[in-house]
Order: structure tokens, then C-alpha cells, then sequence
């Protein structure tokens, strides 16, 4: 189970640059050392990061990643950026610089509505003619929600789909990504596989916007409480179970990313239907604010 969880592992750096999730920290320099360093230790190869993670490229730009698989995105592309094949370039050569790499694993529309308007088009062509460069090894799309999913797939080679998913969000699931996946050579990444942070919150917790879903909270701790498992488990496990291609998973500190790695397998894991959710206010916390 440690070797199947570092061979997908992804590490999430998005909190190298910003301050961002439930908890609003950034990680410091001192901590992203003790990170990296293990990350190369341990063999783990994979790093997802964005060019609106504030200085999350250029920190992580400090350290050797020659040995890495690193994976960005490109945010979404307005008029005032000028011409878009030009915008395109200047950015990930500037990802690139930043890295201190030659080549980037995968690059991914940060919004891929930009890929229904001409101007975005002229951004994923562009992209296009910097995978034949060698420069990009796969292009993508970061979604939130999977309404556009089969459209964008139809129109355009997409590389990879990388997608929220955890106990309470299993849109993923019930998508035509599997059906497609083998089809269509798509490589599966998974994110908010902790619904950031909130699922690893004990039931002191209080926040007044989650104070609506008690029923769950209530259901969840109870079903851990009675088989003895422990949250972090039951969310590695579970995304072992679907076999994804990439989980994807940011730290504050070196003691988490050891947790992760070192997590107990749970043998025939089952979970309960009603942990579920599709209200959008819960499962996309980029309603939360």
C-alpha cells in the first residue's frame, strides 16, 4: 500500500504561494525544504502546481526537480493579456524558468470555459504546438464541476482531467470520465480528496456555514467511531480503491505528508450512501466564502 500511494502521489504546493484553504496558511520556506527533501527521498514524483499560486513556482524553483513530474495550470485568458499565442508562450516559458525545468508534465486550463470562446482556442492550439516542442508532455483541464466534461472531451485531445473527489463528493464516479478513460487515454487526477481540511475536522468543529449539514457530520463520526477507523485512512483508502491515476494532496508540514504516505490499509472498505452529497455549497469550497 506505501509503494501503490507514493507511485500516485501528487504533491499539492498550492499553499507554497498562498494563503488558501479551510485553515488559510501558507506554508513557510523552512517547512517547504523538509517537504521537498523527503518528497526525493521517498521516491515520490509528482508535483501539481499553478501560475496563480502566488510564489508557489518560484519556492519551489529553489530546489532540484529534474527528477519530477510537475504538472500547471494556465489561468484563464482575458483581452488585456494581448495576443494569445504570444501570452501563451511567454507563460510557460516563464513556468519553465521558474522550475528551472526543460519540459512540464502537464499544463491544464485553470478554467476550462476558456476553451468554448476563439481566443482560448488559439491558447490550447498554441499549447499544442508546444507539445510537439517537447516542452509539454500533456495538456488538460482542472474542473469543479463535470456539466461541460463530455463536450470539452469530444472537441478537443485532452491528456488529463483532474477533478474533486472524496467521501462527500463522488460526482467523479458517476461521470462518463471511466467509460472514457481507456477510450480516450485520459489520465485521472483527483483533488480535495479532505474537501480541504473539513472532513479531517472533529465534531467540536463549529463554523455557521457547515452548521446545515450536522446530519453528516454526525453519520460520518459515528461510522468511524464504531468500526475504529481513523478519517485519513478512509480518504486514502477509498482513492486507492478507484485505482486514479494521481492523488492529488497538499501539506503544511513534513509530519502530515509521513501520515499520508504511512496511512493503514482498510480491507474491504464500504461506505455508507448517505455520507453523499451533491449540494454544491458544501462540495465545492469555492462557494464557502
Amino acid at each position: 500500500m506505501k509503494k501503490k500511494i507514493i507511485k500516485k502521489l501528487s504533491l499539492g504546493t498550492v499553499q507554497f504561494g498562498i494563503k488558501y484553504g479551510l485553515n488559510n496558511k501558507r506554508v513557510n520556506i523552512k517547512n517547504i525544504e523538509n517537504i521537498i527533501r523527503y518528497l526525493t527521498k521517498s521516491k515520490i514524483k509528482k508535483i501539481d502546481t499553478a501560475i496563480s499560486y502566488g510564489l508557489s513556482e518560484k519556492s519551489l524553483g529553489l530546489f532540484s526537480l529534474k527528477r519530477c513530474q510537475v504538472t500547471t495550470k494556465i489561468p484563464e485568458y482575458k483581452v488585456s493579456f494581448g495576443n494569445p499565442e504570444e501570452w501563451t508562450r511567454s507563460q510557460i516559458n516563464k513556468s519553465l524558468n521558474l522550475l528551472k525545468l526543460k519540459t512540464l508534465h502537464g499544463v491544464l486550463f485553470h478554467n476550462p470555459d476558456d476553451l468554448f470562446n476563439n481566443n482560448g482556442k488559439r491558447v490550447y492550439q498554441e499549447l499544442q504546438k508546444l507539445k510537439k516542442k517537447q516542452l509539454v508532455k500533456k495538456i488538460g483541464i482542472s474542473i469543479y464541476n463535470f456539466n461541460k466534461l463530455d463536450r470539452i472531451i469530444k472537441s478537443f485531445k485532452i491528456d488529463i482531467v483532474q477533478a474533486p473527489f472524496n467521501i462527500i463528493d463522488r460526482r467523479l464516479l458517476k461521470s462518463s470520465l471511466f467509460k472514457l478513460k481507456k477510450k480516450k487515454r485520459i489520465e485521472i487526477q483527483v483533488r480535495s480528496i479532505f474537501l480541504q481540511g473539513l472532513l479531517l475536522k472533529n465534531l467540536k468543529f463549529k463554523n455557521e456555514k457547515f452548521s446545515r449539514y450536522k446530519n453528516i457530520w454526525y453519520t460520518l463520526h459515528s461510522w468511524l467511531s464504531i468500526n475504529k477507523y481513523n478519517i485519513i485512512d478512509v480518504c486514502i483508502n477509498d482513492c486507492l480503491k478507484y485505482n486514479f491515476d494521481t492523488i492529488v494532496i497538499g501539506f503544511e508540514n513534513l509530519q502530515q505528508l509521513k501520515r499520508v504516505i504511512n496511512h493503514n490499509k482498510i480491507d474491504n472498505l464500504r461506505l455508507p450512501s448517505n455520507f453523499s452529497s451533491n449540494d454544491i455549497n458544501l462540495i465545492n469550497p469555492a462557494m464557502w466564502n
